[in-house]
């Protein structure tokens, strides 16, 4: 178990889809796998369907994603990489920058993935991480409204479901990771994802390819608390607030407000 979270985002492949190319030891030859065209909910799913699409090519090859966002192509000893036949953006939402290697029978990406943010890796490497520093619980929004008669008996309207948001703290993470790339980093969460539903995993070890979790909703009607689940589904109810250290300009805080969506 991990003490940090992560957040991952929904990516769309165009139609069309992403190929990967490689090719197979001797006397295999050249190959590929095809992601589908659609939207994915998150990196993980999108993962398992190029594992599903390699299988087909060999029952043995396999995909992963690590705890820390690195993906991994299991494929045989002897194969090799084929960038050329790789649509560049597969190579580069996966993390990879064209110039891996298969090793023994493994292709690990260099960065990691995009559409993700995992709390404190960019900051202090993959063996560590930002934690919450401070955490509100999910609290339920006042969306009551009052009417009065004249002789003062109320009415009170609300909706069927609860707004139920949370507030969250994370620091301290470097100025490098708090303003990284707009795919990667927290900056992202009200750019390229701020009107997708981000999944949040509470431990960044959960989650994996073909293995999500259960989802945590706070609305349901009997009440979800964190243990219940590994994931909440959230949009960002408003921009993150990075908040820069007094003492230590290279250091930020970055709070962020979430909506549970529901199950």
């Amino acid at each position: 178990m991990s003490a940090w979270g992560k957040f991952l985002a929904p990516i769309t492949v165009p139609t069309g889809g992403w190929v990967f190319g490689f090719n197979e030891a001797a006397p295999g030859g050249a190959a590929t796998a095809t992601v589908d065209a659609g939207t994915y909910a998150t990196m993980l799913h999108l993962v398992f369907n190029l594992q599903t699409k390699l299988k087909v090519v060999n029952a043995a090859y396999a995909a992963s994603v690590s705890s820390v966002g690195l993906v991994v192509v299991t494929l045989e000893a002897g194969a090799t990489a084929d960038w050329a036949t790789t649509d560049d953006d597969l190579e580069t939402v996966l993390g990879f920058d064209g110039s891996e290697a298969v090793s023994g029978s493994t292709l690990t990406a260099t960065n990691k993935h995009q559409y993700g943010w995992y709390p404190g890796t960019i900051s202090y490497g993959v063996a560590n991480g930002a934690g919450v520093v401070a955490d509100s619980g999910w609290v339920v929004e006042d969306q009551t409204i009052r009417t009065y008669a004249g002789d003062g008996s109320a009415r009170l309207i609300a909706p069927a479901r609860r707004l139920y948001t949370r507030s969250l703290r994370y620091g301290p993470i470097k100025r490098a990771e708090a303003l990284e790339s707009r795919h990667r980093g927290p900056s992202a969460l009200m750019d390229v994802w701020a009107t997708g539903s981000v999944w949040w995993y509470f431990d960044r070890d959960d989650g994996v390819v073909g293995t999500y979790g259960t989802q945590v909703d706070p609305g349901r009607t009997a009440y979800a608390i964190d243990s219940d689940g590994e994931y909440s589904i959230v949009t960002m109810s408003a921009r993150p607030d990075f908040m820069e250290n007094s003492s230590n300009a290279d250091f930020f805080d970055v709070r962020l407000r979430l909506n549970a969506e529901p199950a």
